[in-house]
């Protein structure tokens, strides 16, 4: 089989899949940051989410954590309780009155679990920690076989639990089914359809990785055929930073946090992990020591779920505000999995935050610390695209089967020009279908047309392979489709 016959059969083409993308001349590839909701946060106490899920009729569902320090506690130890709200609008959301838990004496809460809990038939869901780390799968959304209830969700050091309704929760008997190894992340999993098998994300045990127990702050990932039994055969480490990011250090500059040196002083702290048409997105919190505990989130993508792609440029697509005093100027908790939500022509990011940072350096003067949480939006199929400046560039696809007979460009050419030429499988231009012949895009939409001047469609094509040479100035080219 040749290359371009593996290329993905879809009518829409994300630039964000490297694989559509042939060549890039005088083009810089960008992640698009979020737009940061002007109200936010959207729900003033929330450590994080946890897991955000869209049903059929179009409410979401939001399972997110709260977090305080463990009553009668003298150590730094928190627990965290989960709780739940619902939208229809993704922006204002009900915290409903469950009645299901006594938290600070009253049930009149939407507490789903919280610390030192169990389930109906007393069996342990949750230590004096509570429920950190909520991650729920959906199997009326996407294939989980040998699950016991609509919902399941990985908890805490690798424990599970399944729900028929994510409000009340069984614990599995065999817990924990796997031990990360003192993970205070945000572990989270998925049902790989290609391969049959779960895949779970973590960080990895000390056993697994190189350097001294607590150089772990990389992600790893294993595998399960029934989440009750790992393939240690798949383990590995999927991502770390590397002297690009910062040199290799023996310990940080505070002699007092010795013990807690990493290896170096950007760390990835973690990585919610979601399928993504046919590939993968990873949403990657990077950790900053030399910014005294910044964090913010970084993009990668990956076309396996184990060679994981950064960036060029690794900027990030959600940044702690550098705003003093803002509540989310200090470290950015990551999304969940669910993320993004497509809301209209909109990708909803909702993540938690901190006004401190994570070594706890308070970026506000009353010394009040905030836990939110934010919401950030992207334009659909702009998570990633190519931009030109003053110099026009250019950017030639992999042949892609035209399929229907008008070709419809995701691009923002507001102030600027572009111009498409449409070639033969092996490159050869097409009578008719020249960048002269075209007629120009010089606005800013997720469907423009692409038109030349001659030719009312493409139906003469349709059925046969091509590729697009798009030429843009002073614009940002994203997503290429076919359309009737």
């Amino acid at each position: 089989m040749n290359a371009a016959a593996r290329l993905p059969k879809r009518t829409a083409i994300e630039f964000l899949d490297t694989r559509s993308v042939e060549h890039a001349h005088f083009l810089e590839r960008r992640v698009t940051p979020v737009r940061k909701y002007e109200h936010n946060p959207i729900i003033a106490d929330g450590h994080s989410v946890q897991t955000i899920l869209k049903e059929k009729d179009g409410r979401l569902r939001m399972w997110y954590v709260t977090r305080r320090r463990i009553p009668g506690h003298t150590g730094s130890a928190r627990e965290y309780a989960l709780r739940y709200a619902e939208s229809t609008d993704g922006i204002h959301w009900t915290l409903p009155n469950l009645g299901l838990k006594e938290f600070d004496g009253s049930t009149d809460n939407n507490v789903v679990l919280k610390a030192n809990d169990t389930d109906a038939t007393g069996r342990k869901i949750t230590d004096e920690k509570g429920a950190e780390s909520f991650c729920i799968i959906d199997r009326e959304q996407s294939p989980a076989p040998h699950t016991r209830g609509r919902f399941t969700a990985l908890y805490g050091d690798g424990s599970f639990a399944h729900s028929d309704d994510g409000l009340h929760w069984t614990a599995y008997p065999e817990n924990p089914t796997f031990r990360p190894g003192g993970s205070d992340t945000y572990n989270n999993f998925l049902f790989d359809t290609r391969l049959g098998r779960y895949v779970l994300y973590h960080r990895p045990h000390p056993n697994l990785h190189a350097g001294w127990a607590r150089a772990n702050r990389i992600v790893a990932r294993i595998e399960s055929d029934d989440l009750i039994h790992w393939d240690w055969n798949t383990a590995r480490c999927v991502l770390d930073t590397d002297s690009r990011d910062a040199p290799a250090v023996r310990s940080v500059k505070d002699p007092a946090r010795r013990a807690k040196a990493r290896a170096r002083d950007k760390q990835f702290y973690g990585m919610t992990v979601v399928p993504y048409q046919d590939f993968y997105l990873g949403f990657a919190q990077l950790l900053d020591e030399t910014r005294k505990g910044w964090m913010d989130l970084r993009l990668v993508h990956s076309f396996d779920g184990v060679d994981w792609r950064r960036e060029p440029l690794d900027e990030p697509l959600i940044d702690s505000n550098p705003e003093f005093g803002h509540w989310d100027s200090g470290l950015i908790a990551g999304v969940p999995v669910g993320s993004p939500v497509r809301m209209g022509d909109d990708l909803y990011f909702y993540y938690g935050a901190f006004n401190m940072t994570h070594n706890y350096t308070m970026r506000t003067n009353d010394k009040e610390v905030k836990m939110c949480i934010g919401l950030g939006i992207v334009k659909r199929g702009r998570l990633v695209g190519y931009h030109a400046g003053d110099d026009e560039g250019e950017l030639l696809t992999r042949p892609f089967l035209l399929d229907k007979p008008c070709l419809l460009l995701n691009a923002d050419a507001e102030g600027g020009e572009v111009r498409a030429a449409l070639a033969a499988e092996d490159g050869k231009p097409i009578p008719g279908c020249s960048k002269e012949d075209c007629e120009p895009i010089r606005q800013d939409g997720l469907d423009l047309p692409i038109r030349w001047k001659n030719r009312a469609d493409l139906k003469d094509l349709v059925g046969g392979k091509v590729r697009l040479r798009i030429a843009a100035q002073k614009a940002a080219l994203y997503v290429l489709r076919t359309s009737d």
